[in-house]
Parts: structure tokens; sequence; C-alpha cells
């Protein structure tokens, strides 16, 4: 008895963390639900991008999504005033870049790939349209090259 009421309580833990992620197929109803935070969405995503590209010494980036991202054009803007220029030039050292927002539990959560880096953090939305963080900045390799 004791066992099975032991392996009923770690069934109901073990299934209670569980979360699905959207990946890359982010559908436009949940993006457009965070059109009101796009500003400090692309803050914090361009502020990682200029660190890793100040950190190679890179000045050049090659955006790796489609051109109507989610706040893509403030984030361009946002690099340029940080003297980071975009190119589509595979021969010119850049930092290949990509990025996915979504909304997980009405928290935004953004990840964002680089050549050799997979950066990952979750905010939670906060008066005035802007967002805090809701998790440590998690960074890993990326494998996927």
């Amino acid at each position: 008895m004791k066992k099975r009421l032991i392996s009923i309580i770690s069934l109901c833990i073990a299934t209670s963390a569980c979360a699905t992620i959207d990946t890359q197929s982010t559908s436009k109803s949940q993006v457009s639900g965070l059109q009101n935070y796009s500003t400090y969405i692309a803050a914090a995503i361009s502020s990682w991008i200029v660190e890793e590209a100040q950190d190679k010494q890179l000045s050049f980036i090659r955006l790796q999504i489609d051109k109507q991202a989610f706040a893509n054009s403030e984030i361009e803007q946002f690099l340029q005033t940080k003297n980071i220029k975009i190119t589509n030039d595979k021969n010119v050292p850049s930092l290949k870049v990509s990025y996915w927002v979504s909304e997980l539990d009405g928290k935004i959560l953004i990840r964002i790939k680089t050549n050799d880096s997979e950066a990952t953090r979750l905010f939670s939305k906060s008066e005035g349209n802007s967002i805090i963080p809701a998790s440590p900045l998690t960074i890993r390799p990326n494998h996927e090259k």
C-alpha cells in the first residue's frame, strides 16, 4: 500500500511539472497578443545580440528569420543605434541569429539562437506594457550549427 501511494505521488509530481513549448510554429494569434510588449521584447533580444556580436568582435549579423517576424523592424533599429549592421552576404564575417517569441502560461518566452549558442529567458508581463525577467537567462551550446 505504501509503495503504491508513493508511486502515485511521484507520478503526480512528475506530470504536474510538464509544459509544452511551441517552437518555430508560433501562431499569429499568440504573437499578436504580444504586440503591446514589442518595444521591450525587441530591447531584450537586441541587447543580447549586441553583447554576443561585441564579444565575438563582429559588427555584422545575419538575421535568419522571416521578414515579417515579431518586432523585426524594432530590433533592426536598435541594432543600428549600436553600430551593428545587418547583412545577407554569407561572405561577410557575421553572427548568424534567429529568434522566437511565444506566450507560455501568460508569460513571454524568448529564445535566441546564434552560431554557437542558444539563450532562453522567460519574462512576466508588467505595468505599462513592460516586461520583467521571470527566470534566469539560460545559455547553452547550439549543436545544430
